[in-house]
Parts: structure tokens; C-alpha cells; sequence
């Protein structure tokens, strides 16, 4: 039996749009925003077009700024602690009623949110807005990831996986694991966003960047020191983690929102149901199993 595939974005003659969620400085957004721009100027046309940002940090964020320097809409509803003590929490991350109830009170702020973006599809094509994590730091709830194809970008090759099969560089602290365990190069990920942060379908891999045992004062260590000298550790961490955004984060992210957009990206079945398909890469009439991992 022939495979058939579902496509991550059907792609039409209108560009995909796009919505950023952000929480801090949002700079990949605007090295997606960039892309955007450079691409109309080269080609007349880009594959996708960022409506708008929104952010559940509305006082705390650039993301007005980055909306305002760009002409498109800033969305919020309210800050993310303020509306967890409204319900009864002292702030979002608040488990002192259980985990259940803070995940709870999330999928609230979540549905509100989801309703936002319900409006957004693109008036011509009525394609569903794709969402753009850069550097959103609340964990979605499937009120939006199971509604909305939402895209994330990862400090970390997560193809390397631990005994258990799992991603083996996680997490806020991804880089400085990986240099811990002796990596001698970095990557970064882009994937689908599923309900565990950082596991999704993989989409595209960075190329490879060579680790460098120093910290942005110019100061270089031995790995040994490392070992035993956390701040030391984070220092080269840090050092490491800008140099991967610039030439991991800002690079890729950009290029799979292209490519999502082309139909490049395909499953073997709907993304909405499953949180464990399989990515496929569009060649010609032809499919290949992915990742895309760059060299």
C-alpha cells in the first residue's frame, strides 16, 4: 500500500502566517522578522509573514517594541502571574496546590490565548496561523499545541539520546550539560512543540559548532576545571550558548518556517494525531525520512 503523507502547512500562493510568542528579548523573533523582510527585497516574496507577536509578559518584554518596530500587531490578554493569582496560585509556576491544579490554571490562561489566535487565520487562503516560540518561557498546554502547529528552537542536537532513548541535552541548561559530557561540537533544533518541552518531531538540525573552552571575557579553561568549578562551567556555557544562537538559532529557524511553508515538511499521518510521527522532507515528487540535519 502506497504511504500517503500529510503536509505540515499546505502550501498556497498566499505566504503562511505566522505568530511569535515570546516572554524576554525576543531576538530570534526578530531574526525571524529580518528574514521576512530580506526576502521580500531579494524576491519580491516570502513563504511566510509574521502577523504578530504575542507575549505573556506584556510589561516585562520587548515584544510591543519588536511589534511596533516591525508594523504588526502586539497581542496579549494578561500577565501570566497576575492571572495565576487570580486563581489562586502565587505565580504561574506556583505547585504549592499540586501540579495538577498549577496546569490547570494554565490551560485557562492557554484556552484565552487560543481564542486570540483564532482570529488570526490568513483572510485569503484561511490558513491557521503557525506559531514561532522565541524564547516563550511558559509551558504550553495542549489548549494551544494541539490546535495550533507551533514550532520551537533548541540549544542542543536533540537527535543524541540518553540510555532511555530520551534527548539528552534538555532543558534551560541544555548547553552546559552537553559541554559537561565532553561534546565536542554544538547544535541547534528546531522541532514541533509537543506537551514535553523540547520533545516534538525534529525538523531541522544546525551545522555544527566547535566548542570553545573560554568564557566572552577572553578567559580559557580546562575542561577539568569545568568539572569541579560550576561558575566556571556557566561562564563558558553562556559564551557558547550566544555563539549558538548566532549561528544555530538565528539560522535555522528562519530557514524551517521557509520550508514549512514551501511544503517541504510532511508526516505520515495529520501532526494532530500523533505526538510521536515521523518527519519526511520533500524532494521532487519523492519523500525522505528526516530530520534535515545542515553541514
Amino acid at each position: 500500500m502506497e504511504k500517503t503523507f500529510e503536509f505540515l502547512h499546505e502550501p498556497t500562493v498566499q505566504p503562511m502566517p505566522v505568530i511569535g510568542l515570546m516572554s524576554g528579548s525576543g531576538t530570534n523573533l526578530r531574526k525571524i522578522l529580518e528574514h521576512e523582510r530580506k526576502m521580500k527585497e531579494l524576491q519580491g516574496f516570502s513563504g511566510y509573514e509574521m502577523i504578530a507577536i504575542f507575549t505573556d509578559k506584556p510589561s516585562d518584554s520587548n515584544a510591543a517594541e519588536i511589534a511596533g518596530d516591525y508594523g504588526i500587531e502586539f497581542l496579549y490578554h494578561e500577565d501570566i502571574d497576575v492571572f495565576a493569582r487570580k486563581h489562586g496560585l502565587s505565580a504561574k509556576n506556583d505547585q504549592s496546590k499540586g501540579i495538577d491544579e498549577m496546569m490547570r490554571v494554565r490551560q485557562l490562561y492557554d484556552e484565552k490565548t487560543a481564542a486570540i489566535f483564532e482570529n488570526y487565520r490568513h483572510p485569503e487562503s484561511g490558513a491557521e496561523p503557525v506559531l514561532a516560540l522565541g524564547g516563550y518561557m511558559s509551558k504550553l498546554t495542549p489548549a494551544v499545541i494541539n490546535r495550533f502547529l507551533t514550532v520551537n528552537v533548541h540549544p542542543a542536537d536533540l537527535t543524541k539520546k540518553d540510555e532511555d532513548g530520551n534527548p539528552a541535552y534538555t532543558g534551560d541548561h541544555a548547553v552546559e550539560l552537553a559541554i559537561l559530557a565532553g561534546e565536542s561540537y554544538l547544535n541547534s533544533t528546531t522541532h514541533v512543540a509537543r506537551g514535553r518541552p523540547d520533545f516534538g518531531e525534529i525538523l531541522v538540525v544546525s551545522a555544527p559548532l566547535k566548542v570553545e573552552l573560554r568564557d566572552e571575557e577572553g578567559k580559557e579553561y580546562e575542561m577539568n576545571q569545568l568539572d569541579f568549578h560550576r561558575p566556571d562551567l556557566l561562564k563558558v556555557a553562556d559564551y557558547n550558548q550566544e555563539r549558538l544562537k548566532k549561528a544555530g538559532d538565528w539560522k535555522i529557524f528562519p530557514l524551517t518556517l521557509d520550508l514549512i511553508a514551501s511544503g517541504t515538511f510532511a508526516m505520515d499521518q495529520d501532526w494532530r494525531q500523533t505526538e510521536n510521527g515521523v518527519i519526511y522532507i520533500r524532494q521532487g515528487d519523492e519523500f525522505e525520512e528526516g530530520p534535515l540535519v545542515l553541514e
